[in-house]
């Protein structure tokens, strides 16, 4: 039987149980772009579609021409944030300000232990 999912981020875990979901077979899942959403938000596709695609192979859209373009994925975030009238989070993965930013300090002064 086909499943669907549909996750909350009441606790902070909604990217994290929808990949679990597609993990244990689900095709098809519900989510929001930026996880924008009614109370504590919803599944943040942008942070769901890389994973699904590069690391497991996964069509991520029913009528998807290949190769999905990725590289767009920034735009559409900002276009979203821009529509809502919010501040895009600079910590969202793969789309936000700082998800490459790099800096020498917590990492480099663990290494030295």
């Amino acid at each position: 039987m086909p499943l669907e999912a549909h996750m909350r981020n009441d606790i902070g875990c909604a990217v994290a149980n929808t990949l679990m979901a597609v993990a244990a077979g689900t095709r098809h899942v519900q989510g929001t772009i930026n996880g924008v959403g009614e109370r504590i938000c919803n599944a943040d596709l942008v942070a769901v579609l890389l994973p699904w695609s590069l690391r497991w192979g996964l069509r991520v859209l029913l009528d998807e021409p290949p190769p999905v373009k990725f590289g767009r994925l920034w735009e559409v975030s900002r276009l979203v944030y821009e529509m809502l009238d919010l501040q895009p989070n600079p910590y969202q993965p793969y789309v936000g300000d700082f998800a490459f930013a790099r800096k020498g300090g917590v990492h480099a002064d663990a290494a030295d232990l």
